[in-house]
């Protein structure tokens, strides 16, 4: 299968090693430099810390608007939320018309970017629980496991066949992975956490396991899960509220030192990806008329540390 990985960053590169075991795989970046040194280098895995087995993987490089003579079967996306649509548009000539585009970014609400730039029946949305960081360029660090879930962001009678093709390809590369009917819950699910307990920890400047030590800390978490799960279940989810929110604090406490990507973009004054996160259910919420004042209230703290 030809694979177009849309980004050179961490997770980016994961998939992009693992998947070129078995695929013809290119990763679209934006930087010359870069993507000329993973070209020459090649990607190094690492799988345990600094005695850990480490992987080298030989994907091809590329950056926008370089002339490729090849035909993409997928696109992937891997870059930051609010980066989806100028990298769509710096890589229109990837697009065939016999490309899929896949997205296993955080938040929500991309699916409705990517209708702008191909065909609905091809969008594929999921969530990855895979997790990694880069210390240099080549070098990652494989710092998380867990499934990959997709299913098609729109039904538009779609056969299944592909996606269940897409699964085994993933599962010979070393990704866990499941197709899934209603793909919509499985990003709500991921959702709740990242809504509730990793705005909080960027809002706090705290650690994951301090939200379940800290009784205020806490109920700013579980109040925000209150209202995600409201909204969820107005859009056509089943959801239970004293489970997602056990479920929540659970992974608080087990999450000891954990640092979110979001507590980092705020401390380093990076621009953030909460639009499509809290803002993604603080839109849907106004969509389908629940309030959602602690959500509104979470975005804007985010948006004005972002101009801090």
């Amino acid at each position: 299968m030809n694979i177009g990985i849309l980004g050179d960053g961490a997770m980016a590169c994961l998939y992009g090693a693992f998947l070129s075991q078995k695929n013809n795989v290119v990763l679209i970046g934006r930087n010359k430099e870069k993507s000329e040194q993973l070209k020459k280098i090649g990607i190094c895995v690492n799988e345990g810390g600094a005695n850990g087995k480490e992987t080298k993987f030989s994907p091809d490089a590329a950056i926008a608007g370089e002339n490729l003579s090849i035909k993409f079967d997928i696109l992937i996306l891997f870059v930051k939320s609010y980066a989806v649509k100028s990298v769509l548009e710096a890589n229109r000539d990837k697009i065939g018309p016999e490309t899929y585009v896949m997205c296993l970014q955080n938040g929500a609400g991309h699916d409705s970017v990517i209708s702008g730039f191909v065909q609905k029946e091809k969008i594929i949305v999921g969530t990855t629980q895979h997790g990694a960081s880069s210390p240099e360029i080549g070098k990652i660090n494989h710092t998380g496991r867990g499934a990959t879930r997709f299913g098609w962001a729109f039904d538009c009678g779609q056969d299944s066949g592909f996606l269940e093709g897409l699964a085994e390809n993933f599962v010979s590369c070393g990704f866990e992975s499941e197709v899934c009917g209603n793909i919509k819950e499985v990003i709500w699910h991921k959702l709740f956490t990242n809504a509730s307990a990793s705005i909080t920890t960027a809002i706090l400047q705290v650690p994951m396991d301090f939200l379940a030590k800290d009784e205020n800390a806490w109920k700013i978490v579980a109040d925000l899960v209150a209202e995600l799960v409201a909204v969820a279940n107005a859009d056509g989810c089943n959801f239970d509220l004293a489970k997602i929110t056990a479920e929540v604090r659970g992974t608080c406490e087990k999450s000891v030192g954990g640092l979110t990507s979001i507590y980092s973009d705020i401390k380093f004054g990076r621009k953030t990806e909460v639009d499509a996160i809290s803002g993604f259910a603080l839109k849907k919420g106004m969509e389908l008329g629940i309030p959602v004042p602690r959500t509104e209230m979470a975005v804007r703290i985010i948006h004005a540390l972002e101009g801090k």
